[in-house]
C-alpha cells in the first residue's frame, strides 16, 4: 500500500522534510530559550529591586531611631542644663552591618517665650550624601527652671 503524498511535501525528497522539521524545532527551542531567559532577567531585575527597598527601609528605621534617641538626649540634657545648645554625633560604623551615621541637635530659644526651647534632630543613616535615609524631628521642650521674665 502506498501512502499518499502530503500536500506540503509532495515533490520534496524525504530528507529535505526532516531537515525543515528540525530547523523548525531548533526555531522553536531556541524561542523558548529566549523566553526563559526574558523571565529569568526579569526576575533577577524584580530581586534586585525588592533587597534595595529592604535595604532602604532598614536605612529609615535605623534614622528614625537615632532621631528619636537624640530627642530624648536633648529633653534630658535641657532638664539638666537651660544653656545646652545641642551637638552633633558621628558615629561610626563598629560593628558588623552598620554604617556610619550623624545626628545633629539644635536648639533654639522661642521669643515670646523664654521657659520654652525648640528642639530640632537630624538623623542621616548611613553617612553618605547620595544614598542614606534622612530622618528629622522637632518640638518644644517647657525647661524645669523658671526663667527670669517667663509668664506663670
Amino acid at each position: 500500500m502506498t501512502s499518499r503524498p502530503d500536500r506540503h511535501t509532495a515533490g520534496v525528497p524525504l530528507g529535505a522534510v526532516s531537515n525543515r522539521r528540525r530547523g523548525i524545532a531548533m526555531v522553536l527551542v531556541l524561542t523558548a530559550l529566549v523566553l526563559c531567559t526574558m523571565v529569568f532577567v526579569t526576575l533577577f531585575h524584580l530581586a534586585l529591586a525588592q533587597a534595595r527597598a529592604t535595604r532602604i527601609d532598614a536605612w529609615r528605621v535605623q534614622a528614625s531611631w537615632l532621631a528619636e534617641s537624640a530627642g530624648e538626649r536633648a529633653a534630658a540634657r535641657l532638664t539638666a542644663d537651660p544653656d545646652y545648645a545641642g551637638e552633633t554625633w558621628q558615629l561610626a560604623g563598629e560593628s558588623r552591618g552598620s554604617e556610619a551615621a550623624e545626628v545633629r541637635i539644635e536648639i533654639e530659644p522661642l521669643p515670646d517665650a523664654p521657659a520654652l526651647r525648640q528642639v530640632r534632630v537630624r538623623a542621616d543613616y548611613p553617612l553618605d550624601p547620595e544614598h542614606r535615609a534622612r530622618w528629622e524631628k522637632a518640638f518644644t521642650v517647657r525647661l524645669e527652671t523658671p526663667i527670669e521674665g517667663d509668664l506663670p
